[in-house]
């Protein structure tokens, strides 16, 4: 018979290798690693620090039983357990620390110092916590840990995570570090650590720009998480919670894609140095927990010899640090101390537990049994593990290695953090401790300022708006408009009411635009008043001149009473005038008009009865007739006041019904600018403003008709006049020394024996009392019975296990947390030291917590356990948990499914309410990951507290707020959904939530409405039909079990033994078949196969249990379910349910039966023509609407303005068309009125025409001066013809038309009507005045005005040249036309001779340039131009290659006549300029020698004046250049056109110049001429724009690079000007390009660096003539630089007899001295360049730069 399996249990090697005790009357145990793991335990090597650990415990514990104050005559002992390294060890070898007896275990320890990590601690801390042995961690810091329910008797010596967490984001916060990186690791330690930063970093605004969270298994892709760290670079800050591996393949990798990128990661005291990427870590900061140093130990370890050495942990330190053998070669050391064994790092914390044991058990004997120090047999009943805990909790000591411990009420250390900082400089690893962070306190303290940025967003400016993105601390700043402030909190723009402007400093309120008008201290306010007063001082002064000459006969002729009204007119105007200049208002825009209208009619009135009465007279008498009625002055003085009070009543009129008030008027809104006007409405103009009009126009029409006199009146008028599980609950059990009692009575223990045996352990209530009999009955109370049903059913099968029956030991837990790990041990015989199990396989349990809990310890005897609703995805672990399989899915596939069905309904916007603990905080963790990788947004997320002591209406509000979110995810256990209904129904009855909940979903009776659309995630239980038949037959009399008496007693509300016995069957009280019990059956169906292979055949099961589920595993032990999806409805009070979908794990697909018509998102989608303006969470957005003009870009996410006559499309605004264009056409009212007026003016001009056709002999119209009114005809005529090409489409040809039209038929009509006003006047004014015409200066007065300046000195040779050459030269080109373009001009005149030009020459600095420059700037020669000889035969050049290049090059083409680019470009030379000025003409190349006779014959053929200054004569010049032969023939040519003159005064003026006052020529021996030229850059750099660095120009296709320049700054060394192939062209472009040239280290100049000094020659000429700015540094003064001899040195003398053997020149032959040879150029050259240095040195010559470059600019 088989009872059960063979435990497949760790093979330990022997005792001395993993066990080290020490016996005292009280013992503690010590669990801890110092093996590195391996396959076998306790077979690999031991960690280094590992090695101390035994002697350390040794050495503390001799030195608290030495010390008589602490546990005075009792001895303190621990039994050292090594777990070698596995995880799920600990619990096991707990084991050995406990004792099973007769149903009791009895603890050997009164408390356990260990382990070390998290994941061990959890498994081992609920058994502890059971058996009330206290436990202290060591570096166990996960905070779930800190959860007193589970695990109320373990404390720790470190602080937990969450204060780890709370150090960092302090030290964030103190730093400003607002963005950063999270990675972290799977398991309890780094999802519990990320956690809580996630937690603190949302409290306090700091952003996780990006998250990970790595695998244990290394199957991470580790490429692309260090793209996205690099991706996220602006997250400087990278907080790490990883392993030592995975850190290392993390550095590693990011060396390998980026090396050089900087990263400073913040961990916690698992860091440590990588080696070989120390450089990565440079600046990483590593949060300690203060771990002290233990002196005398080390001392006492040093002193250790190797016959003292009684274990095997320092023997293997002996061998390892002094590479020997123990037993031979080690005994050859005196001491440890020789071997410098390393202490750093080591686990003082392990003897720090051994210090808080000690002191904890010296203070409760103390207290509670002082007795025991005398009698130690009191120790047993004293020292009890409650009253240990809380002496511990009670703590506060220094322990021997210096550290202070106290603890909080959760058991963890009030400790205190050491912040070290790691740099890597000069291949030095370094660490220094930058800062402490104390929890005892809550203060941080920094001792030095790291310097680090870590922002996702700067701050934006002011006047920008801040875009939010998805996190909260990234955003996007963007500019308003001119006319917006910022509103909503900066988030968007608003724009300003008209009138209306932003504050300049912060554009945050509006503030009213000041009025603009026409003020007294404007330039046209003053330019209006002084008018206004000239014109009344001007009527005064008629006034005056009437008043004095009125007896006078032209005075008293001239109608003054009329004069008097006119000048009345006129003042009132003036005075108008005076209204315009001051603040618009009521009254003065009551001035304004009446004075206008008023005025004008004072002027027209009497001007009108004037010209009637001359009009009416001139006609009366040409017809003989008498003498016309009213023209006397009384008639028409009442005439003209009828006229002037019909003025005025329109002028009232217009007044009354259109009264005058000011208007502000902002014409564009986009500027700050209002202007403040008197507000005319048209209407109140047209009236009275036709009646002046029509006044003046018959005035002007009699005035026309009375012409006559060539000064009559009409004339010079006319001229002058226009976003569950259940909670077991925990129980003290009673622990004393002698072990635990617990109750195996027939109420929680159900026993059949078999062959086989399979392990059930279940609970069947949640009862809070204290043993299993004293709670109530529920539907679970079937289990026992349904268990027993379904083994029978098996065993009676022939086809399953024949021969072979099926046993079952079912443990009830009444719902304990923890009992499930410790009833477990009940599956365990202990026999001879050996154990083995009573069933093949387990069963249970029911929840996650209490899965974790008995996991471990099954995982760590090999014995297969089937979970039934444990869902925590942390069990697929198989590191942790291989023995572990389960009967459904993780919670991964809830969440997944969920979420399908999100995005299946679009539902992307959620609410998620979750419990803590394992299974709301996982399948939260798991919904939040999925949804953001799926693009819903969370709204509201809470975390529920176990303790129910949230704000539930705060809760509920929030819900509320979020209500867009619909549909409410929740991982809620029962009594939170009911608090969370009743809430909702108190405030918010008739709100609709949709809830998505797991299997634990159920009905809440009397809320029913709020849970109304409900929707579940259930996994199908199937039905037990036969069990169901089964049940409904027992009766009252059959064999009954504990669980189905309680079950009668519920249903049947009745005693069992008693009332319950009126029942026949089970069917008469309805027993419930419904709920989630019947997996726990299922899970026999699929432990029917024995042997050691059960695992393995487990997860390969594929059956169909009674219950009709289909069970398969993947190879996480995690079944392949299916969901069904049921929806809850309550509708006519009738509760609901139907399956409206499923989701399948195996297949990942979700069917859904029925459309919900539910939405759930946050933002509904923009309309046409709006942008998306992006808030917090990606699917919330506000839509904005763009203004008219604008179009939609940046994916819909920002305005853009049109450009200037475009338009965006009507349909999207996505784009920009161009708008149609709008002018005055023929069919428009105005372009109608146009074209009428345009015919009745042509037809007026036509009868005009006509009329003086046929009275052309009278005397009147003969008198008119017709020629001039024909003109004037013409004139208007053509205005308008104009405006008939105003009303057609406007084109490059209407509109030159318009222009043209416009202006000149105003001429033809105003320049007649001058000459006959002019012609009037002059008649008049003849004789009164002398006038004389005033001729231009002459050259000499001004040379002689820049003398008396000083600017120029005196000299009569200059005077002498200017008087008999230039004078006349300027007198003959005046008004010079060549004859070969006298056809250019209008009017031809008669063949002119060209004048002779001039040729000055004389030594330097005499002045030729200055004169030829002074004659330059006065000629009035229409084209002209002024340049250097060697620029314009550059130039020359460039137009023969430029002509040359527009030939055919094709060989077919025949070039009929032969080929000369000169003629034609010598005419295109001559189009340019008719006068050239020549400024150094000289000839030293054979390529300008051999072109100049033929180039200047044509320029002079076509009339071109040439004038040139040069140092040689023209017999001079190219002398002994190569081929002077060919040359000579331009000499006289050159003779023959120009006058040639000496102007060799023997003073060189330059010299004269007075020198700057800031030394710019530096020689080097004499001063620092690198640090002087250094200063002089800077100093004139300061203010010149760009960076300093390399400047390439381009030179006829070359590029010419220079290293140092900056703005208009060039700094060139000698040889990078004149040691590289450049020319005069190169410079000229250097001269454009830049204003000042700084040239070092010029070397004195001989005819072994001839080349170079041909170079600086050309080069000074250049930028002198150019005007261009010279600093520089030299080996010698000016007047020594060049040293250029006539004897040719050898070098040369070698280089000229190749150049005559190559150029065939025979001896005696002239170009056998050839200036190529002789240097002779160049020696002529050299005193020109002297002068010209030593003159740019002048203050005169910069002050010349500044005027040439100013001019320049402009």
């Amino acid at each position: 018979m088989i009872s059960g399996l063979s435990l497949n249990l760790p093979n330990f090697p022997s005792s001395q290798k993993t066990n080290l005790s020490i016996d005292g009357d009280i013992n503690l145990g010590i669990l801890y690693e110092t093996y590195i793991y391996d396959e076998v335990p306790c077979t690999g090597r031991l960690y280094q620090k590992g090695m101390f650990i035994p002697e350390m415990l040794t050495y503390r514990l001799k030195r608290f039983n030495e010390n008589n104050e602490i546990l005075p005559n009792i001895t303190l002992g621990f039994i050292y357990l090594d777990t070698c390294g596995g995880v799920n060890t600990y619990a096991w070898r707990f084991l050995e620390l406990v004792k099973h007896d007769n149903g009791k275990f009895k603890s050997n320890v009164v408390g356990i110092i260990g382990p070390y990590s998290s994941d061990q601690a959890i498994s081992l801390a609920g058994l502890t916590s059971i058996l009330q042995i206290p436990t202290l961690g060591i570096y166990s810091t996960s905070v779930e840990l800190s959860n007193k329910a589970r695990f109320k008797y373990f404390s720790r010596l470190v602080p937990s995570d969450a204060f780890a967490t709370e150090a960092m984001v302090e030290v964030m916060k103190t730093f400003h570090w607002t963005y950063i990186q999270l990675l972290y690791m799977e398991g309890s330690y780094g999802e519990n650590a990320a956690k809580n930063i996630q937690k603190y970093t949302k409290k306090h605004d700091i952003c996780i720009g990006y998250s990970k969270r790595f695998n244990h298994d290394f199957t991470d892709n580790y490429e692309n998480v260090v793209k996205r760290m690099i991706e996220t670079k602006k997250a400087k800050i990278i907080v790490l919670f990883l392993n030592s591996k995975i850190r290392t393949k993390l550095f590693t990798t990011m060396n390998e894609i980026s090396p050089n990128e900087r990263f400073i990661f913040i961990a916690a005291d698992a860091y440590s140095r990588n080696f070989g990427n120390e450089h990565l870590q440079h600046g990483s900061l590593m949060f300690v927990y203060s771990a002290g140093r233990d002196e005398q130990f080390e001392k006492h370890f040093d002193s250790l010899k190797p016959s003292d050495t009684a274990n095997y942990w320092t023997k293997t330190a002996w061998e390892t640090y002094g590479n020997c053998q123990y037993e031979t070669t080690c005994q050859n050391y005196h001491n440890m101390s020789i071997l410098r064994p390393n202490y750093e790092g080591i686990m003082l914390k392990i003897a720090d537990g051994i210090d808080v044991y000690a002191t904890a058990l010296n203070t409760l004997i103390t207290t509670e049994c002082p007795e025991a120090f005398k009698d130690k047999s009191v120790l047993k009943t004293c020292i009890t593990g409650n009253r240990l805990l809380r002496h511990i909790r009670k703590s506060q000591i220094t322990a021997l290695s210096g550290v202070r411990y106290t603890f909080d009420d959760k058991g963890d250390m009030n400790g205190l953090f050491e912040i070290n900082r790691f740099t890597w400089e000069d291949n030095i690893w370094n660490r220094e401790t930058v800062g402490t962070y104390s929890k005892l306190t809550d203060t941080l303290t920094m001792f030095k300022d790291l310097n680090i940025t870590s922002v996702c967003s700067i701050p934006c400016r002011k006047k920008q708006i801040i875009v939010q993105q998805k996190l909260k601390c990234c955003w996007q700043c963007k500019e308003c408009r001119e006319n917006e402030i910022l509103v909503n909190n900066r988030t968007d723009c608003q724009k300003c009411p008209q009138f209306f402007w932003p504050d300049s400093e912060e554009a945050l309120a509006c503030f009213q635009i000041d009025d603009e008008y026409v003020k007294w201290g404007d330039s046209l306010g003053l330019l209006l008043l002084v008018l206004s007063i000239i014109g009344l001082l001007g009527n005064s002064a008629i006034v005056a001149i009437y008043a004095v000459y009125r007896n006078e006969k032209i005075i008293r002729a001239s109608s003054s009473h009329f004069s008097v009204i006119i000048l009345c007119g006129s003042t009132i105007g003036y005075m108008t005038v005076l209204f315009l200049i001051t603040k618009p208002s009521y009254a003065t825009c009551l001035v304004n008009r009446i004075g206008f209208h008023l005025g004008a009619s004072f002027i027209y009135a009497p001007l009108l009865m004037k010209t009637q009465r001359v009009y009416r007279i001139f006609t009366a008498g040409g017809k003989g007739k008498q003498q016309p009625k009213m023209i006397s002055n009384k008639s028409l003085m009442v005439l003209t006041t009828i006229l002037i009070l019909i003025e005025a009543v329109f002028v009232i009129t217009s007044v009354i019904l259109w009264q005058p008030s000011s208007e502000r008027i902002q014409r564009i809104e986009t500027e700050q600018k209002v202007e403040l006007t008197c507000s005319n409405p048209p209407i109140s103009l047209a009236v009275p403003l036709g009646f002046n009009v029509l006044l003046l126009l018959i005035c002007v029409t009699l005035a026309y008709l009375a012409r006559k006199l060539p000064e009559n009146f009409n004339e010079s008028w006319c001229a002058s006049g226009q976003i569950t599980k259940k909670g077991a609950l925990i129980h003290e059990l009673p622990l004393s020394i002698e072990g635990y009692q617990y109750d195996l009575s027939y109420k929680n223990t159900l026993n059949q024996s078999g062959d086989l045996t399979i392990g059930i352990i279940f609970q069947t209530d949640v009862t809070e009392k204290r043993n299993c009999h004293e709670g109530g009955g529920s539907k679970l109370d079937l289990v026992p019975e349904l268990i027993r049903h379904r083994i029978k059913i098996y065993n009676e099968n022939a086809n399953i296990l024949p021969n072979i029956t099926l046993g079952f030991l079912f443990l009830d837990t009444c719902g304990k947390i923890n009992d499930y790990t410790w009833r477990s041990l009940e599956f365990i015989n202990e026999t001879e030291g050996r154990r083995k199990s009573k069933v093949i396989g387990i069963i249970g349990p029911y929840s996650s917590d209490q899965a974790i809990s008995l996991a471990s310890v099954t995982s760590a005897i090999h014995l297969p356990t089937l979970g039934i609703y444990s869902t925590y995805v942390e069990l697929s672990n198989k590191a942790r948990f291989e023995y572990f399989s389960r009967l459904v899915p993780p919670d991964t596939f809830v969440t997944e499914g969920m979420v399908k069905l999100l995005k299946h309904f679009g539902w992307t916007y959620i609410q998620l309410l979750y419990t803590e603990g394992s299974f709301g905080e996982n399948a939260a963790k798991y919904m939040e990951k999925y949804t953001k990788k799926n693009g819903i947004c969370i709204g509201y997320s809470k975390r529920f507290s176990q303790d129910y002591t949230d704000n539930y209406d705060e809760i509920v509000r929030n819900i509320i707020h979020h209500k867009k979110a619909r549909v409410i995810v929740i991982f809620i256990v029962l009594r939170m959904r009911f608090r969370l209904y009743s809430t909702l129904n108190k405030l918010a009855p008739n709100e609709q939530f949709i809830f998505i909940a797991s299997d634990a979903f159920s009905r809440e009776n009397g809320y029913e409405h709020i849970q109304h659309g409900t929707l579940t995630f259930t996994y199908p239980d199937g039905k037990d039909i036969e069990f169901e038949k089964y049940f409904e037959s027992l009766t009252p009399n059959d064999p009954t079990l504990y669980w189905t008496k309680r079950l009668w007693e519920q249903l049947g509300n009745c005693d069992f033994n008693t009332t319950c016995r009126k029942y026949n069957n089970m069917s008469n009280i309805n027993p419930l078949f419904t709920g989630n019990f019947r997996k726990v059956a299922d899970g026999i169906d699929n432990d029917c196969i024995t042997g050691d292979k059960v695992l393995y055949y487990l997860r390969k099961t594929q059956i169909t249990s009674l219950s009709g589920v289909k069970y398969t595993f993947d190879d996480k032990g995690d079944m392949n379910g299916l969901f069904e999806i049921n929806r809850f409805t309550w509708e006519d009070n009738i509760w609901n349910r139907e399956t409206v979908g499923t989701y399948s794990k195996l297949t990942d697909t979700l069917t859904m039966f029925k459309d919900l018509n539910i939405t759930s998102v946050c933002s509904i989608p923009c309309r046409k023509k709006q942008i998306i303006v992006q808030q917090k969470l990606k699917c919330c957005w506000q839509c904005k609407e763009c203004r008219e003009n604008e179009i939609l870009v940046n994916n819909r996410t920002d305005c853009q303005k049109c450009p200037q006559f475009f338009w965006p499309d009507s349909e999207e605004a996505l784009a920009c068309f161009q708008i149609d264009d709008e002018y005055v056409k023929w069919g428009d009212s105005l372009g109608l009125l146009l074209l009428v007026l345009s015919i009745i003016g042509l037809l007026g001009n036509s009868a005009i025409v006509a009329i003086y056709a046929v009275y052309r002999n009278e005397k009147i119209i003969r008198a008119s001066s017709s020629h001039f009114s024909v003109i004037i005809l013409c004139g208007s005529t053509i205005g308008y013809m104009t405006v008939l090409f105003l009303i057609t489409k406007p084109s490059y040809a209407t509109c030159l038309v318009n222009r043209i039209g416009f202006h000149l038929g105003a001429s033809f009509i105003y320049a007649p009507l001058l000459m006959k006003t002019q012609r009037v006047y002059r008649i008049f004014t003849a004789g009164g005045k002398d006038t004389t015409c005033v001729y231009s200066k002459t050259l000499s007065s001004l040379y002689e005005t820049r003398i008396k300046s000083g600017e120029l000195d005196n000299d009569e040779f200059q005077r002498l040249i200017i008087k008999e050459e230039f004078e006349p030269l300027r007198d003959r080109l005046e008004n010079y036309v060549p004859n070969s373009f006298e056809r250019q001009k209008l009017f031809r005149k008669k063949k002119v001779e060209k004048p002779k030009g001039l040729y000055l020459h004389g030594s330097v600095g005499c002045g030729k340039t200055m004169l030829m420059d002074l004659f330059y700037d006065t000629s009035t020669i229409e084209k002209k131009s002024r340049l250097h000889f060697h620029e314009f035969m550059a130039n020359v050049h460039k137009k023969i290659h430029a002509f040359k290049e527009t030939i055919p090059r094709d060989k077919t083409v025949r070039i009929h006549e032969s080929f000369d680019p000169i003629p034609p470009v010598a005419r295109k030379i001559a189009e340019e300029s008719w006068l050239l000025c020549f400024d150094e003409f000289q000839v030293t190349n054979i390529a300008d020698a051999m072109i100049l006779k033929r180039l200047f014959t044509f320029l002079w053929e076509y009339g071109v004046v040439v004038i040139a200054t040069s140092n040689r004569p023209p017999e001079e010049l190219y002398e002994k250049g190569l081929q002077r032969s060919n040359f000579v023939p331009f000499i006289p040519l050159l003779q023959e056109n120009c006058i040639v003159r000496d102007l060799d005064s023997k003073i060189d003026h330059r010299v004269l110049k007075v020198p700057s006052t800031s030394q710019i020529f530096f020689v080097t021996h004499k001063c620092d001429s690198v640090k002087e030229m250094d200063r002089i850059f800077e100093d004139l750099t300061k203010k010149e724009s760009g960076v300093e660095g390399e400047r390439v120009i381009t030179v006829r296709e070359r590029q010419v690079k220079f290293v140092k320049t900056k703005g208009k700054v060039i700094d060139c060394d000698f040889k990078e000007l004149c040691d590289r192939p450049l020319g005069a062209e190169d410079y000229l472009e250097i001269s454009k390009e830049f204003n000042t040239l700084l040239l070092r280290n010029i070397p004195i100049l001989t005819k072994r660096n001839k080349t170079a000094a041909k170079r600086f020659i050309s080069l000074i000429d250049t930028i002198y003539d150019e005007r261009m700015q010279l600093v520089c540094s030299a080996d010698a003064t000016i007047n020594y630089l060049f040293s250029i001899g006539k004897e040719l040195t050898d070098e040369e003398e070698h280089f000229k007899r190749i150049v005559i053997g190559d150029l065939d020149i025979k001896k005696g032959d002239p170009n056998e001295e050839l200036a190529l040879f002789s240097g002779l150029e160049e020696q002529f050259a050299v005193e020109r360049v002297v002068s010209r240095l030593i003159e740019m040195q002048s203050e005169e010559y910069w002050k010349d730069c500044e005027k040439k470059r100013s001019t320049r600019e402009k």
